[in-house]
């Protein structure tokens, strides 16, 4: 086991619910297995897909998703394009077509702070997140599986 794993499982904790649910995708594409989440979030920032700072756990930009095509690309080894709708109609109106996987993106404003939480339509790595109860989905990202 690695120097430092509860510094970064704190900071996973925190911020990885996107990388999460690019881990759920994968899980989906490739069947029958649960990912080893830490040695896929290691793999993508070695790649720089993900920013993490393992000597500074509480970096603002940790957990940080540069390259989610290049996460599912490396966790699924097919290739895969993205494309994210921010107008809330479409958003609505949305059905995912053959090859699509879709992340919801749920905003929350309160007094002097704004909280961002992703999710799958049908699976959350939190059990009840407040950002989903009290908030809004602002962006739909939908990953299409081969080019």
């Amino acid at each position: 086991m690695k120097n430092g794993l509860q510094n970064q499982l704190t900071a996973m904790g925190e911020s990885s619910c996107y990388f999460l649910c690019l881990c759920k995708i994968a899980e989906e594409v490739i069947g029958g297995i649960d990912l080893d989440v830490i040695k896929a979030f290691d793999d993508c920032v070695a790649k720089q897909h993900i920013r993490f700072q393992y000597t500074k756990p509480d970096h603002g930009d940790n957990c940080f998703v540069d390259n989610p095509v290049g996460c599912l690309t490396l966790l699924t080894h097919k290739p895969w394009k993205i494309h994210i709708i921010r107008d809330s109609n479409q958003i609505k109106a949305w059905k995912a077509g053959d090859n699509e996987y879709t992340i919801q993106r749920w905003n929350r404003k309160t007094t002097g702070r704004e909280f961002t939480h992703f999710r799958r339509p049908l699976w959350d790595s939190l059990l009840d997140s407040q950002t989903v109860k009290f908030g809004a989905i602002d962006a739909l990202y939908i990953f299409t599986l081969g080019k």
